[in-house]
Formats: C-alpha cells, structure tokens, sequence
C-alpha cells in the first residue's frame, strides 16, 4: 500500500474520531485587546512582536521598535527610513533585528534601557548589498539572518571588537528560512526545499514541487512530520522519514476527505502569511484577507477570527504565543492581543445571541438560551433564533427547564414569556398556557411543573398527550414567591423570607395544607432567600448561613457538615447554589454590592475553596453549571463561558522590574533593570528620589497590585499596602544606606519576586566630623557664660521677689475665699444643667428612633426595584429624601396588560410628607388595584376625591389645603399606547434626539380654588427607543451654585437631552453627581424623585 494513501487514512480516521467533538463543544470568542497607532505613536504596520525574558514587549514599526511594559511605551531607533521586518530572541535574551537593508541587536545602555546597535555596518563593503531580512533563525551557536539573496552568520556569543559573521550568496531568490526542531530548511525559488547544517546547504530531496511554490512558514506535525504552508497552493505534509519516496512530501489536496480539502481551499484564498502552535497543540494560522484560524492537527477549522469579531484587521503579518498564553497578532493597521489560553470565552451578538440572556439549558447536546429577544439554540459554533419565537408576540422569555414526556425519548424544553408558558420542541414554539408568570420551576415528576401566577400555585403535566393545568393548588398572601418539591410530594415555599410547607391532604387531589414558621423563626432572627435539594436533602439559604430542616424535631438546624457548613464561614450574602458534582458546586456571594463566585470541593475527607480561577471576571447577576466542563455565566452583554478543563499558565515566577529612578534632577536608570550589582553613591542634594516601577504581565494588567519598602527608613521597614499606583517618591532622605524593594501581584494573586535598588545618600558639609567638633566647643562655651550672667541676675532678682510674695500672699487668701464661693454657684447650676440635656437626649433618641422605624415601614410599601426591573427592563429611578422619611413616592403596578406608574410628591417633606404618602399609596392600590381603574385621568380624579374627603376640604377658610403633585401613566402593552394625566407635574419625552414637553392641569389632587370638573387625560404612541422622564419639582428646585440659585427646570431638560443615549444606570448617576455638585454645601432643598424609562 503506497504511503500516500496510508496518510489519506489517517486523516480520514482523525475525522471520523474527532468531528463529532469538534461539532458539539461551544467555544464562544476569546477576549481581544487592540492596540492601534494612536495608542502607541508609531507606525500603522506591525510587523512583527515578541516579548524579552524581563516580559517586555517589543514590536516591529517601521523604523523604530516599541518597547511596551504594559502602560508605557518607549521607541527604541533602529535606522532612518527603514522598515523592520522581523526579530528573535536567543536563550541568552538578547534579542535581534532584521530590517530592509540592516540588522542588529539590542543592548543595555547606561541608564538600563535598550539602543539598537548594528551588525550589518561592519560588514565588507561588497557584502553591504543587500534587501529585506524578512527571518531570523537563533540558535546554540549562531544567529542566521536570511535575505532574498544573502545568508548571513553570526557566530556566538557576541564579543565586543570581534564579530564573526559568514556570508552565503545565492543564484536564486531564497523565500525565507525555517527552524522545525534542530533541523534548519531554506526555501528557495527554482530549487526548492534546502536543509542546512554547520557550513553546508543541501537540496532535500523529492521536494522538487516546492521550488514553484513561496514557502510562508514551516511547524512541526506528528511523528515528526513537518506542516508546510505556501502562499499560493496550500499546505503540504513532509515526511523525511517515510518508507516511500512517493510519499515524502504530500500535498494536503491529495486527501480525498471533504474536512481537509474544505481547511485546505478556505486558507488558500486567504493568503496564509504565518503560523505558530497554541499551548493545546492547534495551529494559529495568520491570513492577508482574513484574520485569524484556530484549525486542529487533522485540518478542521475549530474557529475563524476576524476584524468582524474584534481583530485590529483581516490582514495579519506576524503571530507570537507568548509565556502567559496570550496571542500577539501584528496587523496592518497595529496589534491585537488575544486570549486563545484563557478558559473563558464570549457570546454576543456576535456570534448571533442578541439581547439580554436570562436563562441557558442543555438539551439533547444542544445549548438553549433565552433572552429578552427571543430564544436561541448553539449550532456550529454560533446561536440561532428558535423557529418562530420571534412571530408569537412577546420575545421576552425568561425561563428554561427540560421536561421529559412519558413515551418521549428526546426531553421538552419549557419557557415562559411575560404573558405566557410555552414548549420549544422540534424547532418549533408551542402555546401551552396563557397564564402571567415570572418563573418555573421543576417537579420530581419528570413530566410535570409548577408556576404562580400572582399568589395563586399551578401545576402542568403532561397526559393523555396534552397538557393539563390545574386549578390553583394554593393561595398565598403574597406573589414574592419561589418553590422546590421534595421527593416525598411535599412542597416548600419561600414566601417574603419565610418558609411555607406545602402537603398534600389525603384523598383530595391537589389540594394541599399549609404549615407557617413565623413564631419560631422569628425567635431566632432568621430570613430565607432559598431552597435547594442535594442527595435528596432540603436546605435552606438564610441570613445565618445554610439551614435545613429536622421534621423528627420539627425545627431549622444550621448545617454542621464539612461540604455545605463550609458556606457558613464565608462573608457576604449567599446568592445561587448550583452542585456540579456530588461533591462539588458553585456558589455567588454577594459582597460590597457585587457578586463573587466560589468553587468549593469536597475531596479525600478536605474541603477546598477556589476563587483565583474567577478573579477576572466582569459583573455577572446569574450563572448556570453545564456538567463538569461548562460553566455559564449570564451577564448584560451576553454569555461567557468558562471551561473547566482549562486553566491559565500560572507556574512561573513574575518579574516586577525597576523602570525609572529619579534622584533630584538626574536620571539613574530609564527601564530594564531588575537587580543592580552595585551600591550608587548619591550626594545630599539628591536625597528627593523617585522610583517608576512595572509588572509585565498582559492579563487584566489594570488590575495589578504594588508593594514596597525601603530598608534602612525605620518608618518604611516593613511592606506597604498593596496599591494600583506605579510610582513612589521619597523627600528628604536623611544620609545612610538604603534599599528600595518593590514586588507586584497580579489579579490572580500571585506575587512576583522583588526588584531591588540599594543606594547610599552622603552627608552634607555641615555635617563632617571637624564642623561637629568646632560646634561643640562654641556649645560649650556659650552655656558656660549664660549660666554665669544668669546666676547673678537670679541673685538680684531674689531679693525683689521675696518682698512681692510677702504682698501677693494676703491678696491671694481673700481671692480663694471668693473663688470657692463661685464654683458652689456653678456647681449647682452645672447639676441643673445636666439633667435638663439629660432629658432632651432621651427624648431626641425616641423621636429619632420613632422616624428611622417610620422609614423601613414606608421603604416596605414602596414597590421593589426587582419587581420594576423585571416589567420596565430599562429603568432607573433616583430617590433622595430630605429627610429620614419622604414626602415624595413612587408606585408601580402591572395590571394585565397595562402598566401603571405613579411619580407623586405630597405636601411637605420629613414626617408630614410621609404620612400623606402613605395615605397616597394606600388610595393608589385601592383604586388601581381594588376598584382596577387603570385611565389615567379616572385616577387622578378618584384620587382627589379621597384626598378631599380625607383631610375634610370644602374650600373653607382656615381648613388643610394639602395635597399632591402627581404624574399618573397608564402604558398599555399590548397596543403600545401611554396615557399621562399630571397634577402640576408635567411628562417630558425624547424621541430621535428631541425633547417633547406634555404640560400637566395646573391644579393639585386636593382642594383648590381654580379647580376643574376633572384631569386631562392624553394618550401617547410608544415608539422604539423613546425615553420617558418622570418627576417632581425637587430636582429642579435644589439650591446651589456660586450664586445658591434654583437648578431650574430649563437647566434639568438640557442634562436630560445631554445624556439620554447613555445606558439608564449611567444617566441616573450622571445625574446623582450632578445635584451634588451643584448642591456645593448646601443642605437638600427638597425631596427628589426622577424615574426614566426607554422602550
């Protein structure tokens, strides 16, 4: 069987083998970092990168090399109007450079930093002819620097005044050089492929096609085969070891397997340029039109990356894998840095996710997501929109369970949308359910589920081939409710942060009893947020830790186990539990209001808890464990993924490095020393001193921490605290010998060695030896003739005083007498005193107490920020009381299909005002709730009807005139209209860039004297992207400025236009900063209340 048909099963088994891997893993994007010109002041073509021993990274830029250490870059020149192609580094770290018609090397100057020093200018003149050196080939015994014509040699290693260099020239034009291994290949035109070894250069034999072909770059295959990528005719196998010439050199073209001819077409069209292998053994091949791709050793294509996905640009020239894992990409138009060795990569709408995920499932091998733009499933690496999710009215769906019907071997997926349940099956979206609810959740029946629907419990199961609802299960006080069924068929039901224990009552199907633990919890201060099951036990998320509960004591005992009493030892507030094994899980935690994730392991009778591999996170609000390999986590832009099978290359020693040290006005070093040798002297007047320091490490550099401590100041012996900032500077140094150590620590927490600098500072002139002699004489001197004149005045002076005492000692008793006789007045004016501040402390305690407890009851009846988040998913709303307590509240209800929103700002501010907004609050879930009278203006007047009835106004002299400014907005979902009606208080919106004012009846909601029959009522279109503003008049009325003038409304709209593209969060706390800016000391005028809302 000839060797070229044994290689053409070989890659047909490797695909067989590995195609259904390489169709079912996800690998999303991995995190891109570009750096254009403007960031780095050089040239728009890279050429070429590659980072030092030190971590510093130097890029080819025309006529200068880029030194970056990652937040500083510096040019180092090489030659005027030339271009620098290529640069290696030998085991050493000196590093060298190739560019049209020159090449050399880097070395140390006298401040530390690097110059460029020339090779080529020592070279015979006849040798001086020469164009591009596009390659650099380092090895033990030389440096190989290879032109379309010349070959050049340069012997190691480097001894100054005696460069050795040998010089091949050749008939044809040689493509480049290679190293694969030890060996060392020449490519060259009419030839072919050429091996070199010591003085010699041999054809390769059976290579002969190859001499029509430009070689870009050459990289070790398997078994000692070697990867060939021309420019023009694709790749080739050569195999110097192959029992039959015939199949010495293979083309990838010859395989008859569809996968291979596909890699081998695509990367042709695209010019390959240069390629490298990856930590995982796969090929980083750089293309001229089309970016970047990750293709496996048996030719399948794993991924594509592109300027589309991020990349600086399609056509890149250069690829460098660097310690760390990370991929330099040097591009026509600057640098990409990308994390192909992260475990984490990205979905967006890149890779066709679009909106906000809330909720990812596996089913069947198949990633489902679900968003607020409809549902999407993971096919070839990117998301697909499910059937028709988007025809069927809301694509607004929350979440996913996989149900398995009876007689069904493929399982069901279940979702909700705001309005409706439905089941995504064979690409396609069902209609199960009308029924308005906010979650699902899962039976230990396979083929069944629960919901609430307000307070009311349903089941759905799946019989007689349908789906059956049932009538509500149970009814509870409140709709603030999550659920988990045990496996004996009980239920346990969060309700406000207490657990309800749902059974079912013997003989009557679904109907249940309820069985309270108020009393008992409330002895013991504890609050629940959740119920999750593990090895069939229930357990509890609580304020105190993980509870579970005893049903033969019938009580909540705290969890004592190893494995989950771990949690109840970790600061913050326990958010999601999801178990990836029996005897793992991951846990978010939330602290100093962001979320933290945990891996907690329970292995060999030891507990491990791993938090490093989630430090580089950004902010996540849920995550999902997809078995022992994936983790999801859900984020606002999409999803990341976090493979669990890879972990980032953390196991060599960091180098933080001393890039700049300032002694006065000198400069001792620039950048790259890490140790020094030497003691450096100082003189006196350099005692200010100024270190500049750096970690080179190109992962979350932002996020790098500082140390230091200089040896020999007894107050900055010790380490200081660990800091972002990069620079220290000491003033005023005493003389003496000092050394200035400084380490790094990167978001990993892993903390380099420490760089070092010892110096000494002399002592000033006035200082010496003989000064200190010449001045302890005068010293000495000088007291000696002041105790003598003072002796002599302290005898004259004897006499005078003893005759004064004589006088003053009579003066004296009859001034004590009348002084005791003040301080027994004092005394008991003093006592009177004391307990009259006495009792105006305990009674400014009780009021003070009274209001704060006013406060919670009045923040309880507000409506929750994560009820409103969930109905008006773009939101925001800034709320500052005056006062402990508020004048001005909020209210929002979602009635059916129509939203109602309440922006009101009663009569005063502080305990008045939040009286009337109980009052406001109370009428508002009567009328809208109860009496369910959702037309705006109807509100208003019934409103002020009760408010009149209430406070007993009949337009009288001398009765109450309080009442409320409002705006009243009734959104109606299903035909997008919005009625306003507004008391004093008017809507403003902007809609395409521009600002729309709708004025409000200019009456209150209580007695007035002007007052009409009833409110306006004006209905609205709701356009794409249009943004609402609701508000009082405390914003605009705030005092401040340099002339403590009124922030006015005027001024409040052009801040409104100003920043309504920004994102809601960003706008209210542009706004926050803005009144407090303004405020400038002053005390806040008046409440404030401004709600935003985008569609």
């Amino acid at each position: 069987m000839p060797d070229y048909f044994k290689l053409y099963l070989f890659f047909c088994f490797l695909f067989l083998l590995k195609a259904p891997y390489s169709f079912s893993q996800e690998k999303g994007l991995p995190l891109i970092k570009n750096y254009e010109p403007d960031n780095y002041d050089g040239s728009t073509e890279v050429w070429a990168s590659i980072r030092d021993h030190d971590g510093i990274l130097y890029l080819a830029s025309f006529e200068n090399i880029l030194q970056f250490d990652g937040k500083s870059w510096k040019k180092i020149p090489v030659k005027k109007n030339t271009y620098i192609r290529s640069m290696s580094i030998d085991k050493s770290g000196i590093i060298y450079v190739g560019a049209s018609g020159e090449f050399g090397y880097l070395v140390e100057d006298s401040l530390g930093g690097k110059k460029y020093c020339s090779i080529s200018n020592q070279l015979e003149k006849e040798k001086l002819n020469f164009s591009e050196v596009w390659n650099i080939c380092t090895t033990n015994k030389g440096v190989y620097f290879s032109t379309s014509r010349k070959l050049f040699f340069l012997n190691l290693p480097l001894k100054s005044g005696n460069i050795q260099i040998k010089t091949w020239e050749h008939k044809s034009s040689v493509h480049s050089i290679f190293k694969v291994g030890n060996d060392i290949f020449l490519s060259q035109r009419d030839v072919g492929l050429l091996s070199l070894k010591g003085n010699n250069i041999n054809i390769v034999s059976k290579t002969e096609e190859l001499k029509r072909h430009v070689i870009r770059f050459m990289l070790p295959y398997t078994n000692d085969k070697v990867l060939i990528s021309t420019a023009k005719n694709g790749f080739f196998i050569y195999d110097k070891n192959a029992k039959s010439t015939d199949s010495i050199l293979v083309q990838f073209n010859n395989s008859k397997t569809k996968l291979i001819k596909k890699t081998n077409q695509e990367l042709r069209s695209n010019l390959p340029t240069h390629g490298i292998i990856l930590d995982d053994s796969t090929f980083a091949i750089a293309t001229g039109f089309n970016g970047i791709y990750i293709i496996s050793n048996n030719g399948t294509i794993i991924q594509n990356l592109n300027k589309k996905d991020g990349l600086i640009s399609n056509n890149i020239r250069h690829l460098y894998l660097d310690i760390d894992g990370v991929l330099w990409a040097s591009g026509e138009y600057g640098l990409s840095k990308i994390e192909v060795s992260s475990p984490y990569s990205y979905w967006d709408q890149r890779l066709g996710l679009k909106g906000i995920p809330k909720d990812i499932i596996r089913s069947n091998d198949t990633i489902f997501c679900s968003s607020n733009k409809g549902i999407y499933y993971h096919k070839n690496n990117r998301f697909f929109l499910l059937g028709d999710s988007i025809l069927i009215g809301d694509t607004y769906f929350l979440k996913l369970l996989n149900i398995n019907k009876s007689g069904k071997n493929n399982p069901s997926i279940i979702t909700n949308s705001r309005y409706s349940i439905f089941e995504a099956e064979n690409n396609s979206i069902n209609f199960i359910s009308g029924h308005i609810t906010r979650d699902l959740f899962p039976s230990s029946n396979s083929n069944k589920f629960y919901f609430f629907e307000n307070n009311r419990l349903f089941s759905v199961t799946w019989e007689n081939n349908t789906w059956a609802t049932s009538i509500p299960m149970y009814t509870f006080d409140s709709d603030t409710l999550s659920l988990k069924e045990t496996i004996n068929g009980k239920i346990w039901v969060i309700e406000n942060n207490n657990p309800i224990l749902l059974e079912p009552v013997k003989g009557e199907n679904n109907n249940y009893k309820a069985r309270r633990f108020e009393e008992e919890l409330q002895e013991k201060k504890l609050t629940f947020s959740n119920v999750f099951q593990h090895k069939q036990n229930d357990y509890f998320i609580t304020n105190k830790g993980i509870y579970s509960y005893s049903f033969d004591k019938g009580a909540f005992l705290p969890d004592t186990s190893m494995f989950l009493g771990k949690l109840n030892s970790i600061k913050g507030k326990i958010k999601q539990i999801q178990f990836n094994t029996s005897n793992s899980y991951f846990v978010s935690i939330l602290s100093n209001d962001s979320l933290k994730l945990l891996a907690i392991k329970y292995e060999s009778g030891k507990i491990t808890t791993e938090s490093i591999i989630f430090r580089q996170l950004p902010k996540f609000y849920s995550f999902k464990a997809d078995s022992d390999k994936n983790l999801w986590l859900l984020t606002k832009q999409g999803l990341i993924q976090h493979d669990l099978t890879k972990s980032y290359k953390l196991n060599y020693q960091l180098k933080t490095i001393i890039c700049g040290i300032e002694a006065g006005e000198d400069l001792l070093i620039s950048i790259g020393k890490k140790t020094f040798n030497e003691d450096i002297v100082l003189d006196y007047e350099q005692n200010n001193i100024t270190f500049r320091y750096i970690l080179p490490f190109f992962i979350n550099e932002d996020e790098i921490l500082y140390s230091y401590k200089l040896e020999g100041d007894r107050k900055l012996n010790s380490w200081s605290r660990w800091s972002k900032e990069r620079k220290r500077n000491f003033t005023n140094l005493n003389e003496g010998n000092y050394t200035f150590l400084v380490k790094a620590k990167n978001i990993f927490g892993i903390e380099s060695e420490a760089a070092k600098f010892s110096f000494t500072i002399t002592a000033p002139w006035y200082k010496t030896i003989y000064l200190k002699i010449l001045y302890l004489i005068l010293i000495v001197l000088t007291i000696w003739t002041v105790v003598k004149l003072n002796a002599q005045r302290l005898q004259r002076e004897k006499a005078l005083l003893e005759k004064i005492v004589e006088d003053r000692t009579g003066e004296l008793k009859q001034q004590k007498q009348e002084i005791e006789e003040v301080y027994e007045e004092l005394r008991v004016q003093n006592e009177k005193i004391t307990s009259q501040r006495d009792m105006l402390s305990f009674q400014n305690t009780h009021i003070s107490d009274s209001i704060v407890y006013a406060q919670r009851i009045q923040t309880a009846v507000l409506t929750k920020e994560d009820y409103i988040d969930e109905i008006l998913p773009e939101n925001f709303i800034l709320f500052k009381p005056r006062d402990i307590v508020s004048g001005d509240f909020y209210w929002i209800r979602q009635i059916g299909q129509k939203i109602i929103i309440a922006i009101v700002d009663c009569t005063g501010h502080g305990v008045p005002g939040a009286i009337m907004s109980m009052l406001g609050i109370s009428y508002l879930n009567e009328i809208v709730r109860r009496s369910e009278i959702t037309q705006a203006n109807y509100v208003l007047n019934e409103m002020r009807k009760r408010v009149k009835r209430a406070l007993h106004q009949t337009g009288k002299r001398g009765e109450a005139v309080d009442g409320m400014d409002m705006v009243l907005c009734a959104i109606d979902l299903k035909t997008k209209i919005m009625q306003y009606s507004g008391a004093f208080n008017p809507l403003l919106i902007i809609r395409n860039n521009e600002l729309i004012e709708i004025k409000a009846d200019r009456m209150p909601v209580g007695i007035y004297h002007n007052e009409k029959p009833s409110f306006t009522n004006h209905e609205i279109p709701i356009m794409d992207n249009d943004i609402f503003y609701l508000f009082s008049d405390g914003y605009a009325d705030q005092l401040g400025g340099e002339k403590r003038l009124k922030f006015m409304h005027s001024n409040f709209k052009k801040k409104l236009l100003a920043i309504h593209n920004k994102p809601m969060n960003a706008q209210k706390e542009i706004l926050e900063e803005t009144i407090e800016n303004w405020k400038l000391g002053i005390e806040q005028t008046d409440d404030i209340l401004v709600m935003g809302i985008r569609f």
